[in-house]
C-alpha cells in the first residue's frame, strides 16, 4: 500500500488537478473523470485498472474510509484531505468524503454491453448533469439500457452525471 499523503492546503496540485475535471476540457487533457460517493467508487474499484487516484477527507463515513483503503491497498495513489479541502473538491451539498480521479475510457469499458434493441432514451441539448443522471436512472429503472446524448448536451462524464 502507498504511504498517504495528508493534503491541507487548497491551492495543493492535486486539489487543482480534481477541479480541472469539473470542466470538459480538463477532463479530455489530463484523460480523467471526478466519480464522488461510496457507490461511484464501488463501481470504480471493480474495474481492472481503471482508479488512478484516491481522495478521502478526515471526516469520510466509514464505508468510504473502507473502500479508499480497499482502493489503496492495490497500490493507488492515496490522498487524506481536510474537510475544506474536499469540500472545495466535492460536487455536492453533503459530500461522503470519497472522491476518486478514474481513467474514463476504462469506466466505461467496464459497462454491460448494450443490448442489440429494445427502448432507447434520446436526450437533446440537456444542460444539466444532474438532470442527465436522473433521467438515466429513471430509464433504465423501467428497462431502458441504451440512451442517446444529441449534440450540445451536458457530457456524460460530468461528474454529477457518473455519480
Amino acid at each position: 500500500m502507498k504511504e498517504e499523503q495528508l493534503i491541507t492546503s487548497r491551492r495543493a496540485g492535486i486539489i487543482d488537478l480534481a477541479l480541472s475535471l469539473r470542466e470538459k476540457k480538463g477532463r479530455a487533457e489530463h484523460n480523467l473523470c471526478f466519480a464522488e460517493g461510496a457507490v461511484a467508487a464501488d463501481y470504480a474499484l471493480k474495474i481492472k485498472n481503471a482508479v488512478k487516484c484516491v481522495l478521502l477527507s478526515r471526516e469520510a463515513t466509514e464505508k468510504c474510509a473502507a473502500l479508499a483503503k480497499q482502493a489503496a491497498a492495490c497500490d493507488v495513489p492515496f490522498y487524506l484531505l481536510t474537510k475544506e479541502c474536499f469540500e472545495k473538491i466535492s460536487v455536492l451539498k453533503n459530500p461522503e468524503g470519497l472522491a476518486l480521479l478514474v481513467e474514463p475510457a476504462k469506466l466505461l469499458s467496464g459497462a454491460a454491453e448494450l443490448p442489440k434493441n429494445g427502448p432507447v432514451a434520446c436526450l437533446w441539448q440537456l444542460q444539466d448533469p444532474g438532470n442527465l443522471g436522473t433521467i438515466i436512472r429513471s430509464a433504465a429503472s423501467f428497462g431502458c439500457r441504451n440512451f442517446l446524448l444529441v449534440k450540445n448536451s451536458v457530457s456524460h462524464l460530468h461528474p454529477l452525471c457518473i455519480r
